[in-house]
C-alpha cells in the first residue's frame, strides 16, 4: 500500500485463486477509482520518485520482473497506462524495494536472488547470491548502502549494495514476514513466523502463539 496526495495505490495478489489486482482508493470520498486484474501474477509494488508511475513486480512461466506503469487520476476515475516491462530473474519476483533517494531498485525473487538496479537507466549493477531459498522480503538502510534480506529459511542477510558483498547474517530462528530497517540507525524491526516457531520456545509454552515485532541491532564500517 502507498500513498499518493490523496489516493491510496492498493495491491492485491492472491495468485492462488488467480485474483491479481491492482487497485486505486480516493481517501476522501471513501471510494475505489480504478480497479484492474492483471492475467498473470504481480505481488509488491512502489511507487516513482514523483508518484506518477508505479513499479510492479510479476511472475509467469519461465520468467519473473517488473511492469513500469504510468498512474493518471482524474475527479472519477483513474488508469493504468503500461510503459515498459523488464525481464529480470529467471523466477516469479516476489518483492521489491526503492531506496529513499530513489536511486536504487532491489528485486526478491524464487530464484533465491536479490538483484540490485540503478533507477536511472534501469540496469542491473549488482547480484546478491548468498540466499539458499526463495527471497521474501527487503529493506534499504537510510542512506541505501545496505540491504537487508530475508528469504523463506531463518536468515537475515545485510549486504553492501556498492559490491553486493554480504556484510553479515543473522539467524532470527524462524522465517520472516516481514521487516523494516530504522530511519538512522543500524536497527531493524523484523516479523517473524510465529507458526514456524520452536515448540520449546517461552514465548510459546502454555500460551496460543501470537504475532510479535522483534529489533535486531548491529554495527556496520560507515562508508566515507
Amino acid at each position: 500500500m502507498s500513498r499518493v496526495d490523496n489516493y491510496f495505490l492498493i495491491l492485491c495478489s492472491i495468485s492462488y485463486y488467480q485474483s491479481d489486482y491492482l487497485s486505486v482508493l480516493d481517501l476522501r470520498m471513501g471510494r475505489q477509482l480504478k480497479k484492474q486484474k492483471f492475467s498473470y501474477e504481480i505481488n509488491e509494488m512502489a511507487w516513482s520518485f514523483n508518484s506518477d508511475h508505479v513499479l510492479v513486480t510479476t511472475g509467469g512461466s519461465e520468467m519473473g520482473g517488473i511492469d513500469i506503469l504510468g498512474v493518471k487520476v482524474n475527479t472519477d476515475t483513474a488508469d493504468f497506462v503500461p510503459v515498459t516491462s523488464v525481464a529480470a530473474h529467471t523466477s516469479n519476483c516476489y518483492c521489491l524495494k526503492i531506496d529513499k533517494n530513489y536511486r536504487i531498485l532491489a528485486l526478491g525473487s524464487a530464484d533465491f536472488l536479490v538483484s540490485l538496479w540503478n533507477l536511472e537507466d534501469m540496469v542491473c549493477h549488482g547480484t546478491i547470491s548468498c540466499m539458499d531459498s526463495p527471497i521474501r522480503c527487503l529493506s534499504f538502510s537510510s542512506k541505501g548502502d545496505y540491504i537487508a534480506a530475508a528469504a523463506e529459511g531463518n536468515s537475515l542477510v545485510i549486504c553492501d549494495t556498492e559490491s553486493a558483498e554480504q556484510v553479515m547474517a543473522i539467524d532470527c530462528k524462524s522465517p520472516l514476514m516481514a521487516l523494516s530497517w530504522h530511519p538512522e540507525h543500524n536497527i531493524i524491526a523484523i516479523a517473524p513466523d510465529a507458526d514456524s516457531a520452536a515448540e520449546d520456545s517461552p514465548r510459546y509454552r502454555n500460551s496460543d502463539r501470537k504475532q510479535y515485532v522483534q529489533l535486531v541491532s548491529f554495527e556496520t564500517t560507515s562508508r566515507k
